[in-house]
């Protein structure tokens, strides 16, 4: 089951040590003061980013990292990858802690970023990867063999001797993916992979990452991105941030079920159904069942109910012929803002004063 606002342990049968451990990690920016705040001792404003945050995750876990703009999900990754240092709380990343072993932790991890003017653009895209080898300190010829694998594993062989500035987007993202994997780290961030590709290079660069990068190399992998599905087909479990805390962390199917509890239905039928069926049907569902194209219906029931064993029932003693039945689920954007609405709605209804109290007679 998921878990809302509270701290969440993830393990596997003959797992080991969670490749993340963060345990009441916070982090507060203090602001300057105005003049006249100094002059009467005023104390600096200060913004609290991240706010008691607590949660693991298992080695070899894709994990998702979402949560609307200011959410604190920037901050969470700058305190993961040891950019910034926690006001208060702990984490561990491979079992070592995040500030008194930062630069082994930073040795660890890799960096997928979705800025491409990190690279060096009148280099060709092996020429770049050779530098940031280098950068690593990795053995030449080792890095040599390496830098070939990560061209073939992701397609590049091809392009890998042309100018850097002649990629398209989504090829450059392809060697921004390449690059992040050069030291092999155990942990890889990658924080928007298809930012600004076009929906074909998208669909492309997330298959790529589920099918060769996650498979073939085994890493943990954190995901940021604003585009849910991509989070959806790629992670075992997500965690929204809002207002700086833990939200809601569990799967992207838990989510629906969470904010959604009907179930709805699409089934096909030989012929078109007579309206006494239709109206038989609307008495099962928990809104009027509909025909949106001849022959097809859409139900939506109780998910607790036996609202779609009896629907089945009458659609075949109706001889309408029955040819197929599949679910239709809620598209996760719908369920992201619905949560992150009844979360804000629950949070303005605690900040209400309590109804006054009728006076003793």
């Amino acid at each position: 089951m998921p878990v809302i606002g509270a701290r969440h342990r993830f393990g596997r049968a003959g797992a080991g040590r969670p490749m993340i451990e963060v345990n009441g990690l916070s982090k507060v920016f203090s602001h300057d003061r105005r003049f006249g705040q100094w002059l009467r001792g005023e104390p600096a404003a200060s913004t609290r980013a991240v706010a008691d945050v607590g949660f693991d995750i298992a080695d070899g876990e894709v994990f998702g990292l979402v949560g609307p703009n200011g959410a604190g999900k920037t901050t969470l990754l700058r305190l993961l990858s040891t950019l910034l240092i926690p006001s208060a709380g702990s984490a561990r990343v491979a079992g070592l802690d995040l500030v008194a072993d930062a630069a082994a932790v930073r040795s660890r991890i890799g960096l997928v970023a979705s800025n491409e003017r990190s690279f060096f653009w009148r280099l060709t895209g092996r020429q770049n990867l050779r530098f940031f080898a280098d950068l690593y300190h990795l053995d030449s010829r080792a890095a040599s063999l390496w830098t070939d694998e990560l061209l073939d594993l992701l397609d590049l062989r091809e392009l890998a001797d042309q100018r850097f500035e002649s990629y398209s987007t989504g090829n450059k993202q392809r060697f921004a993916i390449a690059r992040g994997l050069l030291h092999r780290p155990q942990l890889l961030f990658m924080d928007e992979p298809t930012k600004g590709v076009d929906p074909k290079a998208s669909a492309d660069i997330i298959t790529l990452i589920r099918e060769r990068v996650v498979s073939h190399a085994g890493q943990t992998v954190i995901i940021t991105s604003h585009n849910l599905r991509e989070i959806e087909q790629l992670c075992q479990r997500t965690l929204i941030m809002d207002r700086g805390r833990v939200a809601y962390l569990g799967t992207t199917g838990d989510l629906k079920r969470l904010v959604d509890r009907h179930e709805a239905y699409r089934i096909e039928l030989a012929q078109r159904p007579p309206p006494a069926l239709l109206g038989l049907l609307s008495a099962l569902c928990l809104r009027p069942a509909t025909e949106p194209q001849p022959g097809v219906l859409a139900l939506q029931f109780d998910a607790a109910g036996p609202g779609l064993e009896r629907a089945i029932r009458l659609i075949i003693d109706s001889d309408c012929g029955l040819r197929a039945c599949s679910r239709v689920e809620m598209p996760i954007e719908e369920a992201f803002v619905a949560f992150l609405a009844r979360r804000s709605a629950e949070a303005g209804a605690a900040d209400q004063p309590p109804p006054p109290r009728e006076a003793a007679c």
